[in-house]
């Protein structure tokens, strides 16, 4: 159950972004950042190129800290921010998955502008 569940994730995640992007009218290709959920090690990875955005910048922290739940998302941009990774104006999208099968997407701008 638990392998369908993280499985599940690819599909949902490809849902929940490739929705979220559509509604201010971008596309996988136009996304500057990617933080991805980091359940697993090969996670973001996974599901950075299967919604297409594998141009995009990223960081894995799960090699680091394992899986951090909600608390992931906010290091990751903490980290590239720091790192050089993520500066103002990049538009970044992230994914995230929680308990009980629950799985978000947001678009922003980061940073000033």
């Amino acid at each position: 159950m638990a392998q369908a569940i993280i499985v599940g994730s690819v599909d949902r995640c490809k849902e929940v972004v490739t929705d979220a992007l559509a509604q201010v009218n971008l596309a996988p290709h136009d996304v500057d950042f990617y933080s991805g959920h980091q359940g697993g090690p090969w996670l973001r990875a996974v599901t950075q190129e299967f919604t297409g955005m594998d141009r995009a910048r990223s960081l894995d922290t799960f090699r680091s800290f394992g899986n951090l739940g909600s608390v992931n998302i906010p290091l990751i941009w903490s980290m590239a921010q720091s790192e050089g990774l993520l500066r103002d104006g990049d538009l970044v999208a992230s994914f995230s998955a929680g308990n009980g099968q629950t799985y978000s997407s947001m678009v922003l701008k980061w940073g000033r502008g």
